[in-house]
């Protein structure tokens, strides 16, 4: 008899990014803790050229089978609807799967495919910036309804439950990124697995869209803070690009493309810059001084939630423009970063976000977690 399970997860926990490598590995951790038996659920194929087959041997899927996720093999999404034989209930999220700027957004994001008799609940997903002119009437009218079928509705920015209550007409409810879900020391497990290891102190950068401005800046932070040795942090996608910006003996690229080699470099560096949302959120995770650099691009306005949430505003902003004299000048940054307010911040919406989350599943699915 083919296995049952209790979630079928859909996100993008296949992508080369470590960012959302560990954002699933969050979730599905979380979920087997509460006793749940997840099936993560891989990108379907035929909507746009966005979606691509993807090789087997891809840094996500090596991830996966080295922390023993159950996947599904890609399917059309013609065939989706085979996988409510399989599930007993279907959560997406967390990331940007409902923002129509990206171009692998598409219906099974929303979970069209679900019967209706089948549980839906989204868990910390997000619409990307609070700009709500990228919602085009057609976007609206094909999610509307599928929307208005989840039993519960969770997304991860403050100003999203405004966009899904007057765009969508659906009440939603905030919580913390998965990741904020597991503690440091679950990471730091993870991180004990690397094969490749960076000796000595360093300032670590993790920069998702290098570029000569960054480049500059992160050298005169460096500078600033008397650190000798920049080690650099690259997607998996993004290698290539960074190694052409930072050059010279001074930069060392993290070889090897794990969620263990990154947690590694994150957990033993001495300061951090990072142009990444979940690169700042690893910062707080580790409790490593850090600035980051807003990405404009990926939609700062979630940096900016994120630094409320952390309870430090605008200090730990750096520019791209920013050279020595600004760096200098710039009295935010030092070695030294107080975490006492995100730590009180952090841990309360975590607590609150978990009991959201067990609640739900359990008045939902209609078992209890073990």
């Amino acid at each position: 008899m083919e296995k049952l399970f209790d979630i079928g997860v859909l996100g993008w926990w296949y992508g080369e990014n470590y960012g959302s490598m560990l954002t699933y590995y969050a979730l599905n951790k979380v979920l087997t803790k509460m006793g749940y038996s997840v099936l993560m659920i891989h990108e379907s194929l035929g909507y746009n050229g966005w979606r691509v087959n993807w090789n087997d041997n891809i840094s996500p899927l090596k991830f996966a089978r080295r922390v023993g996720y159950d996947y599904t093999k890609q399917v059309h999404f013609s065939d989706l609807r085979e996988f409510n034989k399989k599930c007993c209930s279907f959560l997406v999220g967390s990331d940007q799967l409902w923002n129509p700027l990206i171009g692998r957004v598409n219906n099974d994001l929303f979970l069209d495919f679900v019967d209706d008799d089948k549980v839906r609940i989204a868990y910390g997903t997000s619409f990307g910036n609070r700009n709500i002119d990228k919602f085009k009437p057609d976007f609206i009218n094909r999610h509307k309804k599928n929307l208005n079928k989840f039993a519960a509705i969770s997304v991860r920015e403050n100003y999203a439950l405004d966009i899904a209550k007057d765009v969508f007409g659906v009440n939603a409810t905030q919580v913390v990124d998965p990741v904020f879900l597991l503690s440091k020391e679950d990471y730091s497990k993870l991180a004990e697995k690397a094969t490749y290891k960076v000796e000595g102190k360093y300032l670590l950068a993790f920069i998702l869209d290098p570029n000569e401005g960054k480049r500059q800046a992160i050298s005169a932070v460096a500078n600033k803070l008397g650190h000798d040795k920049i080690v650099i942090l690259a997607n998996p996608e993004h290698r290539e690009s960074a190694e052409k910006v930072f050059k010279g003996a001074r930069y060392k690229i993290v070889e090897g493309n794990k969620p263990e080699n990154w947690l590694y470099a994150y957990k033993n560096a001495e300061y951090i810059i990072t142009d990444s949302f979940h690169g700042c959120c690893f910062a707080y995770i580790f409790k490593k001084p850090f600035s980051s650099f807003f990405n404009q691009v990926r939609g700062a306005d979630r940096f900016v939630n994120l630094m409320n949430l952390f309870g430090l505003g605008d200090s730990r902003r750096i520019y791209e423009s920013d050279r020595e004299g600004e760096i200098l000048d710039n009295v935010n940054v030092i070695q030294e970063l107080d975490f006492s307010s995100a730590i009180q911040n952090v841990e309360k919406h975590a607590m609150i976000s978990l009991e959201w989350l067990g609640n739900i599943l359990k008045k939902e699915i209609g078992i209890s977690a073990k």
